[in-house]
């Protein structure tokens, strides 16, 4: 390499041995200098770049915001970035990524602007495959959802119609036979609130089980118990449950709700019954049903039940993975404590 060249030749060799391309401008915006690296790009000669002539190479659609980009940088004397599509010697758009930094002499004049392009055009196009392919998804859960919120709005109506048919052959029933088929409706009508709710909801994250609790024991109470001689309450977190875990559930506290009012308040004794839902450490939920009642009779086994009820409960309980436990105290008050599918409990 020869010596004595001035720094303006010295720059100029660096600059074509760029792996990237670079521009300089001096105070009036037009462009003095691209480098080789530029010009092998464009295959346009120096000569043809100089000034504005650069600007030719801009895609239409880009040239006004990448001008106006570019001057503006120079009459506030800022660095900038800017990406545009720039025409490569075969024609073919390019998206280019151009930063320009002002030129600021020792003394604090400004000297213009160098800058340096590089091309992201691969890096654009697999950007806009991302978002291609993330808005197939939206669509095709989109499309799922619908699906799915069908699916749960006709077995909502599907479980309801049974239950009509239920209701017709009820009337030529009496006894313990009219008794079970009520007692089978009930359990239909909360397999079917669940599916409501659901079908109702926009998204598919999952039952908010308080509510739906709530919603559940009241229908009991209003549907089978003179509702003005016992009052049910529910409390506790909002939690959400999965379908698989919010069906086992409700059928589990419908069916204690149930043996509560049937059992805890004789001869037309009031009372109180309470069902809460606490969230425990470990994304967890304690659910409790609990009364004021005459409390438990000693001969009742919950590891060894006799009636169906109490059989139910239990197999209910083992399928959410939960030991069903007898509380001290007045009245009667049973627990049971599970894992919340997905780790998530509040809303």
């Amino acid at each position: 390499m020869a010596t004595g060249q001035g720094d303006e030749g010295l720059f100029r060799l660096m600059a074509d041995h760029s792996p990237v391309m670079l521009w300089k401008a001096g105070t009036n915006a037009e462009c003095d200098f691209f480098n080789e690296r530029w010009l092998e790009f464009t295959g346009r000669s120096l000569q043809q770049e100089l000034g504005v002539g650069w600007a030719g190479g801009v895609h239409p659609e880009d040239f006004a915001a990448c001008m106006d980009c570019y001057l503006q940088a120079f009459v506030e004397r800022r660095a900038f970035r800017m990406e545009y599509r720039l025409r490569r010697a075969d024609g073919a758009w390019r998206w280019i990524l151009d930063h320009g930094v002002p030129r600021i002499a020792p003394d604090g004049t400004f000297e213009g602007f160098i800058g340096s392009c590089i091309d992201i055009t691969d890096r654009i196009e697999s950007e806009a495959q991302v978002r291609d392919l993330a808005e197939a998804l939206r669509e095709r859960l989109r499309e799922r959802d619908v699906l799915l919120r069908e699916v749960h709005h006709r077995v909502k109506n599907n479980l309801q119609l049974i239950c009509s048919m239920h209701n017709l052959q009820a009337r030529s029933l009496s006894g313990e036979a009219r008794a079970q088929l009520e007692e089978a409706q009930r359990r239909i009508r909360s397999i079917a609130l669940v599916h409501e709710r659901v079908s109702a909801q926009p998204t598919f994250d999952g039952v908010d089980f308080h509510a739906y609790v709530r919603d559940a024991v009241q229908s009991v109470l209003h549907t089978a118990f003179d509702p003005g001689r016992v009052e049910i309450a529910v409390r506790g977190d909002a939690v959400r449950l999965s379908i698989d875990q919010a069906i086992p559930c409700g059928l589990l506290l419908s069916e204690l709700v149930t043996n509560a009012l049937k059992h805890a308040f004789p001869e037309g004794r009031a009372g109180r019954v309470q069902v809460e839902l606490i969230e425990r450490p470990g994304a967890r939920l304690r659910v409790s049903v609990g009364d004021d009642g005459i409390g438990l009779p000693d001969s009742v086994n919950l590891e060894r039940p006799t009636t169906t009820g109490l059989d139910l409960v239990r197999a209910l309980a083992q399928q959410l993975d939960a030991r069903l436990e007898h509380m001290p105290g007045k009245g009667t008050r049973l627990d049971l404590e599970f894992q919340i599918n997905g780790g998530t409990a509040h809303d």
